[in-house]
């Protein structure tokens, strides 16, 4: 424990954009953005356009290696990575990819795949795809990158979500999911993906239909793993729930329940792990899933000693959407955290590690050139343990 301390007051003093590996966004209607001047820039040569889910990756000098929908991969010349075609992934998923590095060999990236339960309940996909993994060696294809093995089944049946952190006392990964009333927690290291997972059953008790939408996200100090999770029956609810973290072990501890007043889509952590902000939707009445929602996103202040009631409305916009999604939040490498909403531009908080009003809300305040956003962000593990 002392090293991880003293390595996190190492980390204070490294500048915001010491870590590249988030570098570059590629998102929603073809959208994107470039965070290494340290002030996101529009990129237009994006070839991702997806509803919901997303991930992108580049080096640690900032350089753009691949992004991906979950089923597609783009090479850094926006071509359609070899081999990088049918993943398990889908973009109608909230969190439809995650790419975790193998902590030694350089050149090897792992794309975790949550399932596409939507799909599969409502008979559109014929059996659910579960959580998966493929592996990219970025030295394949001439530097361009290939998906050397593919759609590696972990489960046979999972939620949409997934999230990750780093352990550097032992130089490994946590990938963590959720499925009905357990978290399964897998651990990467120089020798791959460990396909035993530690199983931390914690609840909630959420069936495949119910969870069909919803994320979750490690805070960054690992600490503490918050879950956004989509109830539809018997009527529209949400809940959201804050968990204890154990990043030497990757067990989910000590349930609690924050709010179930919204249906709860995006959840993400100031950067100092301070403050906890989630995205939902409000229905004037609950039981009609005609009814259009009012998205609002709310602060949580995690150093109070009864953090349910420190609840903030940090906003309440006046646009009203259906189909129970209320958008992602994704922190940048330069500490702010955004907001998606479909066909829009970017939401921002400026100074999420502040309380209350004093975060900085600014509504639609990022442009994206000619493109927009759509429900999701990239994920991006490399932020977790990283920022201050």
């Amino acid at each position: 424990m002392r090293f991880l301390l003293l390595f996190l007051l190492w980390l204070y003093a490294l500048p915001a954009l010491g870590q590249r590996e988030a570098a570059n966004w590629y998102f929603g209607n073809n959208a994107g953005l470039d965070f290494n001047s340290g002030t996101p820039v529009p990129l237009l040569d994006g070839q991702l356009k997806t509803l919901e889910g997303c991930e992108s990756f580049s080096d640690p000098e900032g350089n753009l290696l691949f992004y991906t929908d979950g089923n597609t991969v783009w090479n850094r010349l926006h071509e359609v990575m070899e081999n990088g075609l049918l993943l398990n992934g889908s973009f109608s998923t909230s969190q439809s990819a995650l790419v975790v590095p193998n902590p030694v060999q350089t050149n090897i990236y792992y794309v975790f795949t949550p399932d596409d339960v939507l799909a599969y309940e409502d008979g559109t996909s014929e059996e659910s795809n579960g959580f998966n993994y493929s592996v990219i060696d970025m030295l394949g294809d001439g530097g361009r990158g290939s998906v050397i093995i593919k759609n590696i089944d972990l489960l046979t049946n999972a939620s949409e979500n997934v999230t990750a952190v780093r352990n550097f006392e032992e130089d490994n990964y946590w990938v963590v999911t959720h499925y009905l009333d357990s978290f399964f927690s897998y651990k990467v290291d120089a020798n791959g993906v460990d396909d035993t997972p530690v199983i931390s059953r914690v609840g909630p008790d959420i069936d495949n239909f119910e969870n069909f939408r919803g994320s979750i996200k490690i805070s960054p100090d690992g600490s503490k793993l918050a879950a956004a999770h989509t109830v539809i029956e018997p009527k529209q609810q949400g809940i959201l729930y804050l968990y204890d973290f154990d990043s030497a072990t990757g067990r989910v501890l000590n349930p609690t329940t924050l709010n179930a007043s919204r249906v709860y889509y995006g959840v993400e952590f100031s950067s100092n792990s301070s403050k906890l902000y989630a995205s939902g939707l409000q229905f004037a009445n609950d039981s009609l899933n005609t009814d259009l929602g009012e998205v609002e996103l709310v602060q949580f202040d995690l150093e109070e000693d009864n953090i349910a009631s420190s609840e903030y409305v940090v906003h309440r916009y006046e646009r009203r959407l259906d189909g129970k999604i209320s958008g992602a939040l994704q922190i940048g490498i330069d500490k702010k955290i955004y907001h998606s909403i479909p066909n829009e531009t970017l939401s921002v908080i400026r100074t999420p590690n502040l309380s209350g009003i004093n975060c900085d809300f600014r509504p639609f305040q990022l442009a994206l050139g000619t493109r927009t956003s759509s429900y999701g962000l990239p994920l991006l593990y490399s932020l977790s343990l990283k920022l201050s």
